[in-house]
């Protein structure tokens, strides 16, 4: 049996916080967080997390976004520094936000592809109206098209401001 640390650092701000005109910005953001640091590129990131046996993932949804990841308890601590890394000294290269903004661009069509999918976010834009909630966690094609590389590095500094963020670590650690 291995020992497994699970940690997730969430903020409450999901994608109903983008502001109008920018929807997409959450998603997008927390998309490039794995685009490099200062310090990292995204290759780094990548093949440090992979060595170190690391699962690790973000998420953006309509009430909260965040990093999840899973270590073993030898891993732990040098993989939560990598996590620190890309929430504090993320740089949003232009290749990689256009890379993330062509990918989200075709996962928003891909929802509109699938009939159920194409009724359900209809549904939604009428009873919704103009609240964010008429949006996917993807945004619009309008505000995804919009979002620029000074949107991503404001909007990252907003999600992660330590009134807004909730970290829970489970697994066999010492808490010191």
């Amino acid at each position: 049996a291995y020992d497994i640390i699970a940690a997730s650092i969430l903020t409450k701000v999901g994608s109903v916080n983008d502001p109008e005109g920018l929807e997409g910005l959450t998603t997008l953001t927390q998309r490039n967080l794995l685009s490099g640091t200062t310090s990292r590129t995204a290759q780094d990131i990548v093949a440090e997390l992979e060595a170190l046996g690391v699962q690790m993932q973000t998420t953006a949804t309509y009430d909260y976004s965040g990093i999840i990841m899973q270590a073993t308890p030898n891993t732990f601590e040098e993989s939560l520094s990598i996590v620190l890394d890309m929430i504090e000294n993320s740089t949003f290269p232009e290749a990689e936000l256009e890379r993330e903004r062509s990918l989200s661009l075709a996962l928003l069509q891909s929802l509109y592809d699938d009939p159920t999918n194409a009724l359900v976010l209809t549904y939604l834009d009428v009873f919704y109206g103009n609240h964010p909630y008429k949006y996917s966690p993807y945004g619009s094609g309008e505000g995804l098209s919009a979002i620029q590389r000074d949107d991503l590095v404001n909007w990252n500094q907003y999600l992660y401001q330590p009134e807004q963020v909730v970290v829970s670590v489970v697994g066999s650690f010492d808490t010191a």
